[in-house]
């Protein structure tokens, strides 16, 4: 026989959780789903059978299943079924989504830290470079995969599409005027060097024009834009096709459709581009894309 300190020690279990197992009371902590060799008020003794029980306990509750879980797991093992493999199955699901989660938020908790160095008075700029030029690279892989981009097409969106971020980045640190507040005048001639002027403007023009983001013009505005980002020269403005668009192109719609769908991005881009410029893009960056599968 051994005491309960002996069992706490052989089994890893704490003291607390071998007295809720072998409670019988439901109704308050008790688990009501072990009893002891010997158990009589205040006093118990553990035997062999014991525990192997608590080591079986121990083995589950270490592959995160908790003290209430335990007792259908343990009955599932013993029958001649699947309920054993389900009930792991439906643990290592929600467990890789915990994984996943936390990963998420290291990540995110990793882009605070690089502010660190910063000035304080520039870190939620850096922090939004970062969190820009993270979602950046995320859509270019996005893309890169759905197109199976050559590396070194890939590569030159992803320098442009970065540098086009750090532009989004000066405008909204007043570096670069925010083009939407001025008059409209996409012609007209600026000392800035500012690729998104263009791309502003004609954002607006359809916006106060009422076009729909699904519409055909928005879409080729967005193949546009994204011919524009992907170095092509002469961008289309009309009538495009998906199936005449160049691999780099479509990289680009599908890039830009990754980004703007990304949280992330949503006050970025409204500071920069306008009011209700958010959800125009994503909804028009999504039609294009699909119009281009």
């Amino acid at each position: 026989m051994w005491q309960r300190s002996e069992v706490e020690r052989l089994t890893g279990l704490s003291r607390h959780a071998i007295q809720d197992l072998c409670n019988q009371n439901t109704s308050r902590d008790g688990l009501g789903f072990w009893v002891p060799a010997v158990s009589k008020p205040g006093y118990a003794r553990y035997d062999e059978g014991d525990l192997l029980a608590f080591y079986l306990v121990r083995q589950l509750t270490r592959a995160g299943f908790t003290l209430a879980e335990v007792e259908p797991v343990v009955f599932g093992m013993l029958e001649d079924d699947e309920s054993f493999e389900r009930a792991l199955e439906t643990k290592e699901r929600r467990l890789v989504a915990q994984r996943d989660a936390v990963e998420a938020k290291l990540a995110a908790l990793e882009l605070l830290e690089d502010a660190v160095p910063s000035a304080p008075e520039n870190r939620l700029y850096t922090i939004m470079g970062e969190a820009l030029s993270s979602c950046a690279e995320a859509a270019i892989d996005v893309a890169a995969e759905k197109t199976s981009l050559e590396s070194q097409d890939a590569e030159l969106l992803r320098q442009r599409f970065i540098a086009a971020v750090f532009e989004m980045l000066d405008v909204i640190k007043g570096d670069l005027p925010c083009f939407w507040r001025r008059p409209s005048a996409p012609h007209r001639d600026h000392d800035e060097k500012c690729g998104l002027e263009h791309v502003v403007h004609a954002l607006n023009d359809l916006q106060q024009a009422g076009v729909r983001p699904a519409a055909r013009s928005s879409r080729d505005f967005v193949v546009a834009t994204a011919q524009r980002l992907a170095g092509i020269a002469s961008p289309r403005r009309s009538g495009f096709g998906g199936d005449h668009l160049q691999p780099r192109a479509k990289a680009a719609v599908y890039s830009l459709e990754a980004f703007c769908a990304a949280p992330e991005t949503g006050v970025p881009i409204e500071l920069v581009f306008g009011n209700g410029s958010y959800g125009f893009l994503a909804q028009a960056t999504r039609a294009c894309a699909a119009e281009i599968d």
